[in-house]
């Protein structure tokens, strides 16, 4: 999620993409990872949990209807990409 190169090649690689929309990032991010628990337990820890939120929260203002070109590059996924990377460096943090 924190990385414009990335989203580009998931969702606009030539030939079958390996993530076919940010709706199936979203579910692999918080259903396949266990993330989805994180607004009712404490993971990580806070500073993490409260990152895991924000990301949750700017995830929800994208217009997921709208193209992909333009969803990436819009500001709304360049929140989510600042927000997820620093619900990264928070788990980071907290692992180390």
């Amino acid at each position: 999620m924190s990385d414009i190169e990335v989203q580009i090649s998931l969702w606009l690689s030539t030939g079958h993409p390996r993530t076919s929309s940010l709706t199936e990032a979203i579910e692999q991010l918080f259903t396949d990872s266990g993330l989805l628990i994180a607004p009712k337990a404490t993971t990580f820890g806070p500073d993490f949990d409260d990152s895991v939120k924000a990301l949750e929260k700017a995830l929800s203002k994208v217009n997921k209807n709208q193209p992909v070109e333009e969803m990436i590059k819009s500001k709304e996924m360049d929140v989510v990409r600042r927000t997820a990377s620093s619900a990264l460096t928070a788990f980071i943090k907290s692992i180390a």
